[in-house]
């Protein structure tokens, strides 16, 4: 359930990868994953970046209907804990010319068409390793749970990366620093 919910948030922003219709949010989860996996912009930068998971923390490699996505999780805080928080990166190809504003505004209105009780919070600019990035925070509900989510996009060669890190509603404060940190890790080879 945790691998699953964390690649599915990935999915939120891949802008050009699937195209959403007003349908219940169960339906447009299930239609957004099927045309990822047959979409011919995702995944395009996999392989050509690097992030690090701090001690203690978890790092994999997922596919999960298509989607590739580098996923790094929390340890468990207790025996009650029953979510990872997490980070995750997802890539995909997007049109020449693009700008980073353009990317985030784009995410921001396909996120905002399915996640249930989407709120963003605000949205801003940053540097990611010395590279020019927006931020957006958000949080919605998905399959019983509340979330907070803080993402990076950052652009090169055609290539959006997207860092996804998602707590639990609440916590967001709590893993701010650790998402930070691991963000400015990522590096492009």
């Amino acid at each position: 359930m945790i691998k699953k919910i964390a690649a599915i948030l990935c999915i939120g922003l891949c802008t050009f990868s699937c195209k959403q219709k007003s349908e219940s949010p169960n339906a447009k989860l299930e239609k957004a994953k099927e045309a990822l996996e047959k979409s011919p912009n995702l995944n395009k930068g996999d392989g050509t970046y690097s992030i690090s998971a701090p001690e203690g923390w978890k790092k994999e490699e997922n596919k999960d209907k298509g989607v590739h996505s580098t996923i790094i999780f929390s340890p468990l805080e207790n025996v009650k804990d029953n979510f990872k928080d997490n980070v995750n990166v997802v890539t995909e190809k997007i049109p020449a010319g693009y700008t980073l504003e353009q990317y985030q505004n784009t995410s921001l209105q396909n996120i905002s068409k399915y996640l249930t009780n989407f709120k963003e919070i605000d949205r801003g600019s940053t540097l990611i390793n010395g590279m020019p990035a927006k931020v957006i925070n958000y949080n919605h509900s998905m399959q019983g749970y509340d979330f907070d989510v803080m993402v990076f996009l950052l652009l090169e060669n055609n290539i959006a990366y997207v860092i996804t890190c998602s707590t639990k509603k609440g916590d967001m404060e709590k893993y701010r620093a650790d998402f930070q940190s691991i963000a400015n890790t990522f590096k492009i080879n």
